[in-house]
């Protein structure tokens, strides 16, 4: 089913229970699945997805940064860098091949 919102949104719903919604003042668009993800992209490119456990994933064109609901957060670069930060405060890089580099 489609709805256009009298202020130029459209939402669209599924059959399947997944909702679509697309804002026509910042060009978004917002995806809601039935296990309670939602996945939004923004027209700078941004993606940000939220899922049901409380992580965080937001992707760009230079990064994805995964924030954990325990508190870590891991954000892997485009050249293959990969920063971990831990809840203690501890910070790990690792090389685009997995090995640990020390600073």
């Amino acid at each position: 089913m489609e709805r256009l919102l009298p202020n130029g949104d459209k939402q669209v719903t599924y059959p399947d229970g997944v909702q679509v919604w697309i804002k026509q003042s910042d060009r978004s668009e917002q995806i809601q699945l039935v296990d309670g993800s939602t996945y939004s992209c923004y027209a700078n490119g941004v993606q940000k997805r939220c899922y049901p456990n409380g992580d965080v994933e937001i992707r760009t064109s230079t990064y994805v940064k995964r924030r954990f609901a325990s508190g870590k957060v891991k954000t892997v670069y485009s050249n293959g860098l990969q920063e971990i930060l831990y809840n203690d405060g501890r910070l790990l890089f690792k090389d685009g091949c997995g090995r640990v580099i020390y600073l």
